[in-house]
């Protein structure tokens, strides 16, 4: 009887992880190379709204975005002098590690969205991503960001926010106000000042070297 259950478990498992898998990988994965498109951004905040796809928020000399661009994964961009709003759904371009008890995504690394920002830039970037890692670093502006699964990894950045359902997040070097949560996942903070909360519910903290004027962590 334990047997029968036992196989019955493993069935229902593999069905669902093989039904999640059909869902993520979208029907007929594309095998056409990644071409990129690079454009310019006129406007005082950006939004991206991304699915499955990993982004790279760096210094550059001039406020533009660079993403894959195809047939199957093109963005829908709304570019005003407010704000630069762009929505990604590049699930065609990602491949699926599977096993029997996990499953894990492996963006292609060459599948990413690069915003680059120069140092001029005092408005914000909202990153609404459902799945993909992002790295951020030498940044002055406001980052608000969200990731449903996912790392976050920001470095010499200010005023930065950061939620995560499941993901690590790792800083250093911020300064300003720092607002850290994740509901799963460990959250590592360093060298950073200011003010800062950092909330995990299942994980770890680690707040070290900094110079910290209120801080709140649980």
């Amino acid at each position: 009887m334990k047997k029968l259950f036992l196989a019955a478990g493993i069935m229902i498992i593999t069905g669902a992880v093989i039904s999640t898998t059909a869902y993520f990988s979208g029907a007929g994965k594309s095998n056409t190379p990644i071409e990129y498109k690079e454009e310019p951004i006129h406007a005082a905040n950006i939004c991206l709204n991304s699915k499955y796809t990993d982004i790279l928020i760096i210094r550059g000399d001039e406020l533009s975005i660079k993403y894959p661009y195809s047939d199957t994964a093109s963005p829908i961009i709304t570019n005003d002098d407010n704000t630069f709003t762009a929505e990604f759904d590049n699930r065609t371009h990602s491949e699926i590690d599977l096993s029997i008890f996990s499953l894990n995504f492996n963006l292609n690394n060459e599948n990413h969205i690069t915003l680059e920002i120069p140092e001029s830039f005092n408005g914000s970037i909202t990153i609404n991503s459902s799945a993909g890692d992002l790295n951020a670093s030498d940044v002055n502006c406001i980052l608000n960001i969200n990731i449903d699964m996912g790392d976050a990894y920001i470095s010499n950045c200010s005023d930065t926010y950061a939620k995560l359902n499941t993901g690590d997040i790792s800083a250093s070097n911020i300064s300003g106000n720092i607002n850290f949560s994740t509901e799963l996942g460990d959250i590592k903070v360093s060298k950073c000042s200011g003010s800062i909360e950092l909330l995990t519910d299942k994980g770890n903290i680690d707040l070290m070297n900094g110079d910290i004027q209120n801080s709140k962590c649980s």
